[in-house]
């Protein structure tokens, strides 16, 4: 079967693995991205979703991660939300 999919299994095999780790990154430098987004208050929202965007559009985080980080509420983490 894998040669017959050829590069598209492993373009599959990596859509399947990097967003969890994608999400455990994130998760666990919360506190440290939040506090650096909210330096940067005009900008922050820009950085924020363009970072969503390219992250989540080549399949390198999935939306639920980047969710928490600006809902701000989740797990009591991260006090930064956008506006």
């Amino acid at each position: 079967m894998w040669q017959r999919l050829g590069p598209v299994a492993w373009l599959g095999v990596l859509a399947s693995i990097l967003p969890p780790l994608g999400s455990i990154l994130l998760l666990t430098r919360l506190e440290v991205v939040s506090q650096w987004l909210r330096s940067h208050e005009i900008g922050g929202p820009m950085l924020y979703t363009g970072g969503f965007a390219i992250l989540a559009g080549f399949a390198l985080l999935p939306t639920y991660a980047s969710a928490v980080l600006a809902d701000g509420h989740s797990a009591g983490r991260s006090g930064w939300c956008v506006r």
